[in-house]
């Protein structure tokens, strides 16, 4: 998961940084794109103000896509179970 450094100002200068190994926040306010590569996942979040963390998701049967979320990241925790499934947003 790629979660925006502080709050967007809507410029090029804005980033991300990646976290690992965390679960994924609730799916209140999100768009998917099962065809969309990492790249253009971060491409299209930079568009959208509102947009504060990209991630690959598994839609449509395991393919990779795109996910993004906007508003407050709810419930999203890191994972330090070796039994539990390890996603990289």
């Amino acid at each position: 998961m790629s979660v925006m450094e502080q709050l967007l100002n809507c410029t090029q200068a804005d980033r991300f940084q990646k976290l690992t190994t965390v679960k994924s926040p609730m799916l209140l306010q999100f768009w998917t794109n099962s065809s969309m590569r990492l790249e253009e996942c971060e491409v299209e979040c930079l568009k959208d103000c509102f947009c504060n963390t990209y991630a690959n998701s598994l839609i449509n049967g395991g393919s990779h896509g795109c996910m993004l979320w906007f508003g407050d990241l709810i419930d999203i925790r890191l994972l330090i179970s070796e039994d539990s499934a390890q996603l990289d947003l």
